[in-house]
C-alpha cells in the first residue's frame, strides 16, 4: 500500500474542447479577471488556422494530430455545482467566444444542411444549456454583471449586428469605457474574433468550399483541440499544480504569486473571505483612472506604507515569509484592501471633509506631478491622520513638496526617492512628528541644492511648468490663490513659441539654435499665469505691448489680481525681453520665492 495515493490528490484526463464543455465551469472571485488582450486572442486564432492549413486538404482534415492547449486545473464541486477554475480562465473564455463567433458563421449559411444544424446545436452546447425555457452558460464568473455581459455576448445576441448594438447601451457604454475592465478585454476578445475568422474564409471564393472550411475548422476546434483536465482533490495542492504548470497565459506578475501563496496558506474556513479581500482590492484598482498603476504596483506601495522601503524583485519573498498561517494571510489581504480604499480615496473620491487646498494637492501629485512613489507615505498618513482635515493638508504638503523639489527640480534617481519615501512611512507609522518627517525630507532635498537647480528649471510639459507658476504666484500674492490651468487662465510664454517679425532677435535666436531656444521657451523665467482672454489678445505681440496696450488687454492694466505680469518690465533689457531676462528673473524667482513655494 502506497504512501499517498496518487488518485487522492490528483486526476489528470485529456479531453477535447466539446468535453471539456460538457461540465459548467465558473471563474471563482479570488481569481483575477479575463485579461488577454486582442494579441494573445489573436495568437490563439493564428494556431488554430496553422493547425488547420498543416493537416487540411480541399477543405477536409486528413489525419490530423491533436492541437494541444496546455493544461487546467479544477476542483470538482459537490451536489452538480460547476466545476472551480484555478488555472484555465483565459483560455476557456477565448474558445467560448471562437464556438459563438462560428456558431453566427454557421447561421448565415442559405442552405441550413442537416450537418450544418448538427454542428450548430453542437457550439450552441458549448456555450449554454437548456433551462426551464432559457438558458444557463456553460462559463459564468463570481462577478454577477461580467457573467451577464458575457454570456449576453454571446449567446442572446449572437449575430455581430446584434452585439454591437447591445454594446452602444448605454449600460455597456459605461462598463466599457476602461480599457483595464474585464469588459473591454471580453468585448476585444469577440471583435478579434470576428476579424480573424472573416480573413480565414474569404481566403476561399467559392460558396461550397467556404462552407466546407468553416464546418471542418469547427470540427478541428471541438474534436482536434486537446487539453489536460487536471482536478485537484484539494485549494492547497490545486495551487501547488497551478504554479508548476507552464500554461500559454499572461506571464505570472509578483502580484499574482502573492496572491496565490496568500490563497495557499488559507483553510478552507477563510479561503473564500481572503480571495474576496484580494479580489476587492483589485477591482479597486482596476476603477483608478491612473494610466500606468497596476495591480504589482499597488501591493507594492502597499508594503512600503506599512513596512518601509523594499526593492520590487525582493517583494514576494517578504511578503510569503509574513504569511505563515491562516490568520496571518487574511489580517494580509484585509490590510490589503484597506490600503486600496484608500488609495481610491487619495485619487478618486476626495473626502468631503478635507480641505480644498488638500484635494487640489492629491489632484496635482496625480495628474500633474505623476510620481506614483508618493502613495506609500499618503497611504500610511491617510491611514494615520485622514480623519483630522488640517494635520492630513500638512503630510499632503510635505510629501508634494518633497517630489516636486526632488524628482522635478533636482532629480534624483527615483530609487533613492522611493527609500526616502519608505523611512518616511516608518516615520508615521512610529508616531514621529511632522517636523521631523519633514526635516527627513529637507536633508534628502536641502533648501540650497534646491534653489540651485532650480535656477536652470525648464519645464516642457504645460501641465507641470503651469503647476510651478501657479504655486510661485501663491507665494506673490500672499494668500490669494490664483485660478487653476484652464479656460480661464493659461500659461503665457513671454518670449512666444513662434516668433514673428515682431521678435526679431528671438527668431533668430530660433533659427540659430533651436534646442536653447526651446529650453528657454520653457524656462520658469520665461513663464507667467495669465487671464485667458488677455493671452489670446496678446499672442505674438512685440514685449512693450505685452507689458500695456491701448486696449487694456496686457499684463499691467489688464482686469486681473496677478502679481507675476506686472514684474515683468523690470527684467527688460534695453526694451527687450532677452536670455538675459529670462536668467535674470528665474534667478530671483530661485532665491527670493521658491523655498517658499514648496516648503519643507
Amino acid at each position: 500500500m502506497p504512501l499517498v495515493n496518487p488518485p487522492s490528490v490528483v486526476k489528470g484526463n485529456p479531453v477535447n474542447v466539446r468535453s471539456l464543455f460538457v461540465k459548467f465551469n465558473h471563474i471563482p472571485v479570488y481569481q483575477r479577471d479575463f485579461v488577454w488582450q486582442g494579441k494573445q486572442v489573436k495568437a490563439l486564432w493564428n494556431d488554430l488556422i496553422q493547425h488547420y492549413r498543416a493537416y487540411a486538404r480541399d477543405e477536409s482534415l486528413i489525419n490530423p494530430e491533436g492541437y494541444f492547449l496546455g493544461a487546467m486545473v479544477v476542483i470538482e464541486k459537490e451536489d452538480g455545482a460547476p466545476d472551480e477554475v484555478i488555472d484555465g480562465q483565459q483560455r476557456l473564455t477565448s474558445l467560448t467566444t471562437i464556438a459563438s463567433i462560428c456558431f453566427d458563421a454557421l447561421t448565415k449559411i442559405e442552405n441550413q444542411t442537416e450537418e450544418i444544424k448538427a454542428w450548430t446545436a453542437t457550439l450552441t452546447q458549448m456555450i449554454a444549456s437548456p433551462d426551464g425555457g432559457g438558458f444557463t452558460p456553460k462559463l459564468s464568473f463570481s462577478d454577477q454583471e461580467i457573467t451577464e455581459f458575457f454570456f449576453t455576448s454571446i449567446h442572446k445576441n449572437s449575430s455581430k449586428a446584434l452585439k454591437e448594438t447591445y454594446w452602444n447601451d448605454p449600460w455597456c457604454k459605461e462598463k466599457l469605457k476602461r480599457k483595464k475592465a474585464p469588459f473591454f478585454k471580453m468585448r476585444e476578445a469577440i471583435s478579434v474574433g470576428y476579424q480573424e475568422l472573416e480573413a480565414f474564409l474569404n481566403e476561399v471564393h467559392d460558396p461550397e468550399k467556404r462552407t466546407r472550411r468553416l464546418i471542418s475548422f469547427i470540427q478541428l476546434l471541438t474534436e482536434g483541440v486537446i487539453v489536460l483536465r487536471i482536478t485537484a482533490m484539494s485549494y492547497s495542492n490545486a495551487y501547488a499544480i497551478f504554479e508548476s504548470l507552464n500554461n500559454r497565459g499572461i506571464p505570472l506578475s509578483q502580484s499574482d504569486l502573492i496572491k496565490n501563496e496568500i490563497l495557499d496558506a488559507c483553510d478552507n474556513s477563510n479561503l473564500v473571505e481572503v480571495g474576496e479581500h484580494w479580489q476587492n482590492a483589485r477591482q479597486i484598482i482596476d476603477s483608478i483612472e491612473i494610466k500606468t498603476l497596476s495591480m504589482p504596483d499597488f501591493v507594492h506601495y502597499s508594503y512600503i506604507s506599512r513596512n518601509g522601503m523594499e526593492k520590487a524583485n525582493k517583494l514576494y519573498d517578504k511578503i510569503k515569509q509574513s504569511i505563515s498561517s491562516p490568520a496571518l494571510a487574511k489580517n494580509y489581504a484585509e490590510g490589503l484592501e484597506k490600503d486600496a480604499n484608500a488609495m481610491y480615496c487619495l485619487t478618486e473620491a476626495f473626502d468631503a471633509g478635507w480641505k480644498t487646498e488638500t484635494n487640489s494637492m492629491l489632484k496635482d501629485i496625480k495628474n500633474v506631478l505623476n510620481i506614483k512613489h508618493c502613495y506609500p507615505f499618503l497611504i500610511a498618513a491617510y491611514h494615520a491622520h485622514a480623519n483630522n482635515p488640517s494635520t492630513f493638508n500638512s503630510y499632503v504638503e510635505a510629501v508634494m513638496n518633497f517630489a516636486f523639489r526632488y524628482m522635478k527640480v533636482i532629480e534624483d534617481p527615483l530609487e533613492n526617492f522611493t527609500a526616502a519615501i519608505g523611512s518616511a512611512c516608518v516615520m508615521v507609522i512610529q508616531g514621529k512628528s511632522l517636523d521631523e518627517i519633514k526635516n527627513h525630507f529637507r536633508k534628502e532635498a536641502p533648501d540650497d541644492q534646491f534653489i540651485k537647480r532650480f535656477e536652470d528649471a525648464s519645464f516642457s510639459n504645460t501641465k507641470l511648468a503651469y503647476f510651478t507658476v501657479y504655486y510661485l504666484e501663491k507665494v506673490l500674492l500672499n494668500g490669494t490663490t490664483p485660478n487653476d490651468h484652464g479656460v480661464d487662465q493659461n500659461l503665457e510664454h513671454i518670449m512666444p513659441k513662434k516668433p514673428n517679425a515682431r521678435w526679431p532677435d528671438a527668431t533668430a535666436w530660433k533659427k540659430a539654435n533651436p534646442d536653447e531656444f526651446s529650453e528657454y521657451l520653457w524656462k520658469i523665467g520665461n513663464l507667467i499665469p495669465l487671464p485667458a482672454s488677455i493671452n489670446k489678445s496678446l499672442q505674438n505681440k512685440p514685449i512693450l505691448q505685452k507689458i500695456q496696450d491701448p486696449s487694456g488687454q496686457d499684463y499691467t492694466s489688464g482686469n486681473h489680481h496677478l502679481k507675476s505680469p506686472t514684474t515683468i518690465s523690470k527684467y527688460l533689457v534695453e526694451e527687450q525681453w532677452t536670455k538675459e531676462s529670462i536668467d535674470t528673473r528665474q534667478r530671483e524667482l530661485a532665491e527670493n520665492h521658491a523655498v517658499k513655494a514648496w516648503p519643507l
